[in-house]
């Protein structure tokens, strides 16, 4: 009836074969395509990781869809698809089914370690409060080298065991053992930041308790940094972020808020320790010298001396007065009959030669003429009908 148009199903395994009447949902497909056994710890049950698969069938939807659309455009003919979220599943296994394959090797639970990266694990801290761990990983040789050099460079260090990637994957026991001899001397937070001023991944393993109570996400403040901080500005309810990270942008913090006395003699903000003790009397000084200016204000002047600041934008802000989304227009103003003008937000994407426009969604039945009459040929009698019988309103 229609040879152009385009059908995409989407179910569990697919419209044909044995097992395509089978329902179902995403979290057992994650555990039919096999995830759920790579997933947890190798001594353990498999760990369960949600419905995978929903986020990764409509990927393939769309794709297949355009694809289709290509295809019509060039042809004039349509595409039924068929779209097995099973096989768009096993689709993200395809390296370790290659591995399989090839090297007769199966991929299997393994905890915090990496096919990718090693060492690539969660090792113990020194803290007599509480159970401490950090997560380092190690992914290219670069990496390995600076990893060392951190640690001091230890003879172990220089082990053909741990030579290379593969070596220390085949040996990563020992690694691990060696690397737990140094982490535990030190504190999670020592440990990360060495790694990453050294530019290797790493990262604090917090508990949940710890998440609820950890300072820097609640106070607005960071261990590597201060003053790091929301900060009050002229007109009700307008803020400021500022953040220091060097000596040298603390000199021109100091330059532009005057080098008032107790920004450049009081030994209490003399060094990044002192001002982190001092936090609290820190963020008053500086909410003092903020109250008296806007936000943009307080913005453009650190950021021309190379002090990382930003508006705390309101709703406002961004539909009036964002510079930026003014320029790309991603706030278009539509008509609805019914609700009046709104704002509508476009594609965070520009094409060159489609540019993006919004419409207002469709009223209940408001094109029911226009599909029956006009797509589907039926008589105003036969409409009629429809409408006394309550199958359209």
């Amino acid at each position: 009836m229609k040879p152009d148009i385009i059908m995409l199903s989407s179910c569990m395994q697919g419209q044909t074969g044995p097992h395509a009447t089978h329902p179902g949902y995403g979290t057992q497909l994650v555990n039919l395509a096999g995830f759920s056994n790579i997933s947890g710890w190798p001594d353990r049950e498999p760990a369960t990781i949600g419905p995978y698969t929903d986020y990764i069938a409509p990927r393939f939807s769309v794709l297949a869809i355009l694809a289709a659309l290509e295809y019509r455009r060039r042809t004039g003919k349509g595409q039924y698809i068929d779209l097995s979220q099973y096989e768009a599943g096993v689709h993200l296994m395809s390296p370790l089914i290659l591995d399989r394959a090839v090297n007769g090797r199966a991929a299997f639970r393994m905890g915090n370690h990496s096919y990718d990266a090693s060492p690539h694990a969660a090792y113990p801290c020194r803290d007599q409060r509480r159970d401490s761990w950090c997560a380092i990983a190690v992914y290219t040789e670069e990496e390995w080298a600076s990893f060392c050099k951190v640690l001091g460079s230890p003879p172990w260090t220089r082990d053909e065991r741990f030579s290379s990637l593969r070596a220390r994957r085949e040996n990563r026991e020992e690694l691990d053992r060696h690397i737990e001899q140094w982490t535990v001397n030190l504190l999670a937070e020592d440990i990360v930041q060495r790694m990453q001023e050294a530019e290797v991944p790493a990262a604090i393993v917090r508990s949940g308790d710890e998440l609820l109570e950890h300072d820097p996400p609640v106070m607005g403040r960071s261990p590597y940094t201060a003053p790091h901080g929301v900060y009050r500005c002229r007109w009700e309810d307008r803020w400021c972020v500022l953040v220091v990270r060097t000596e040298q942008e603390w000199q021109s913090f100091c330059r532009v808020i005057g080098n008032p006395e107790w920004a450049t003699a009081d030994p209490r903000f003399a060094t990044l320790e002192s001002r982190q003790d001092n936090e609290e009397e820190l963020d008053r000084l500086i909410g003092a010298w903020t109250i008296n200016r806007t936000p943009e204000e307080v913005m453009r002047v650190m950021q021309a001396a190379g002090v990382a600041a930003g508006v705390v934008a309101t709703g406002e802000d961004l539909m009036e007065r964002d510079p930026q989304l003014r320029h790309r227009r991603v706030f278009r103003e539509v008509d609805h009959p019914e609700i009046g003008p709104y704002h509508g937000v476009v594609p965070a994407f520009e094409l060159s030669r489609y540019p993006s426009e919004i419409e207002r969604a469709p009223l209940m039945g408001e094109h029911n003429e226009y599909a029956l009459k006009e797509l589907l040929g039926m008589s105003d009698e036969e409409i009629h009908d429809l409408i006394m019988e309550g199958v359209v309103q």
